[in-house]
């Protein structure tokens, strides 16, 4: 339900959001009845980009979520989701190159500091709800390969990450003015990897868990909270809207990805622990899922270093 709601989202923006050129016809609206003509085309919403944009995503999450099964009798389904979601993504970017009045400007993509931003939200996205709730499912499966601990327990491993998440949170728009974007997104991203990479290695004991999801929680708080603020920032003032609007569906399409990607992992590798009735995530799954972290927030930092030297060749030649 998550793609859905952020496409409504994102059309809800592109509606209500005001935007440089819309607040200039409002005031030549009382000087020139030629404005009012402007003003009712600008209103206008690109409907039918919204539509297949859902379905674009929707079709795509499908697709995900039936691959958890693993099975040959769903590979058919997860053909069809992913083909529907392809064919439903080419024509909403043939109705965006045409329309006048884009859901989404395309233009924005090529932008060379939007798009690693873009990719900054969606991988953070992907990265903390693909570890976050791997959490309660390494805590409760039963000893030797979990923890065997309860809800209360799953809780008390992730409240580091929660209060450190918190705080970072509310003290970047400090960091921020007193350092800039560049230094506190890099050492933002170079906490993630260390995080990840850290509990790949170490995730045995529920302290060791505890104490890595904290150092992830410093890095996706400074990635996040940047990351908006540099959407903001360099989006054109007439696209603020819209661009916020596609970033926010970027991050809540990686929201979605991250728990897709979890459960494939833990649905494709399972295994049996004597004395207890019922199938139970291995410790491959585990690996895998910490892995696949990792690697991820290898490719984070990456598109952070791109990110910081377009953003001081920029301001350079400002």
């Amino acid at each position: 339900m998550i793609a859905p709601v952020a496409a409504i989202v994102t059309t809800i923006i592109a509606i209500f959001v005001p935007s440089k050129d819309s607040q200039s016809q409002k005031q030549s609206l009382l000087e020139d009845n030629d404005s009012l003509n402007r003003k009712k085309t600008n209103n206008k919403v690109d409907i039918k980009g919204g539509i297949f944009l859902s379905i674009t995503i929707t079709t795509f999450l499908i697709g995900l979520t039936l691959l958890e099964t693993g099975g040959i009798s769903n590979s058919a389904l997860v053909l069809s989701s992913f083909g529907i979601s392809s064919l439903s993504l080419g024509i909403f970017i043939a109705i965006e190159k045409k329309t006048k009045f884009p859901l989404i400007d395309l233009t924005m993509m090529k932008h060379k500091i939007i798009l690693p931003s873009y990719i900054l939200l969606i991988l953070t996205g992907i990265t903390m709800f693909l570890i976050y709730p791997t959490i309660v499912q390494l805590v409760r499966t039963p000893q030797p390969v979990g923890f065997g601990g309860d809800a209360i327990a799953a809780g008390n491993v992730q409240l580091p990450f929660m209060i450190t998440f918190l705080v970072f949170a509310t003290i970047s728009s400090f960091i921020i003015n007193r350092f800039g974007n560049i230094k506190p997104v890099i050492i933002g991203g170079i906490f993630v990897v260390i995080g990840t990479s850290s509990l790949f290695i170490f995730h045995s004991t529920e302290i060791e868990v505890s104490a890595n999801l904290a150092l992830m929680a410093v890095g996706l708080s400074l990635t996040n909270i940047v990351g908006w603020n540099i959407l903001v920032s360099f989006s054109p003032k007439e696209y603020t809207g819209i661009s916020v609007g596609v970033g926010a569906l970027l991050f809540f399409l990686g929201m979605a990805i991250g728990p897709a990607l979890s459960g494939i992992y833990i649905q494709m590798n399972q295994s049996i622990i004597e004395g207890i009735d019922g199938l139970f995530p291995s410790n491959e799954s585990f690996n895998m899922i910490f892995l696949t972290a990792g690697i991820l927030s290898i490719v984070l930092m990456v598109n952070l270093f791109i990110l910081q030297k377009r953003m001081t060749y920029k301001k350079v030649n400002y």
